[in-house]
């Protein structure tokens, strides 16, 4: 990105050959999983990363309200306005809910690259992966192609979600999910030995490796 241009303006990842794409980058309620769809689902995407006190989060600013300069907006939950006057900053923090609030606009980074999307706020980074390789002929494909076909044409794209901890004194927290905008259709979660996934219907999935601490 140059100094003079902005990094917020949308791109769309999509899997080889698919009429289907992650968009994000617009602030606010304007991206999301978009399938055989002419624009972005315009849905909440929430990128966040835990406090270094443990207990809020702020995220990448690509959900409603994020967009605004009303700070009281950044409040996904309702909940700064919720704690007992006067009371400790710590016993404020056990008696509410965890609040997500956005990063500020001027505080975001983007390195928009070929196949490779990466933001960084705070001590968070986040990259989308699009791979670019050659598809095999399916129909002379032999079975030493099969699971190179397979690999091109995954349907998913790649995202990795990288929180920098350097400073904290505690293990800390960070989430990547959707507001599906599907009223008939509820969000699920799922998983096997080698993976853990939440998905909306049969046709929109998240999917992560499981690892220790991977929910």
């Amino acid at each position: 990105m140059s100094a003079t241009s902005t990094p917020f303006f949308n791109a769309h990842h999509s899997p080889i050959g698919a009429f289907a794409s992650l968009t994000l980058g617009q602030p606010g309620c304007k991206g999301g999983f978009g399938l055989e769809r002419e624009g972005p689902a315009n849905e909440d995407v929430f990128v966040a990363v835990q406090d270094l006190d443990a207990h809020d989060f702020h995220a990448l600013p690509f959900f409603a309200g994020a967009d605004s300069t009303d700070a009281a907006r950044y409040d996904v939950e309702g909940a700064s306005g919720s704690m007992a006057a006067g009371a400790p900053d710590h016993a404020k923090n056990e008696k509410r809910q965890p609040v997500i609030r956005a990063f500020a606009l001027d505080s975001v980074q983007r390195d928009f690259g070929l196949c490779r999307d990466t933001w960084r706020a705070g001590d968070l980074a986040f990259t989308i992966y699009t791979q670019l390789v050659a598809i095999p002929d399916p129909a002379t494909a032999a079975n030493a192609d099969t699971a190179a076909l397979r690999d091109a044409l995954v349907p998913a794209v790649w995202a990795e979600l990288t929180i920098d901890n350097r400073a904290g004194r505690k293990p800390r927290r960070g989430f990547f999910g959707n507001a599906g905008k599907d009223p008939d259709s509820r969000m699920r979660t799922w998983g096997a030995d080698d993976f853990v996934a939440a998905g909306q219907g049969g046709h929109i999935g998240i999917f992560a490796r499981a690892e220790p601490g991977v929910q």
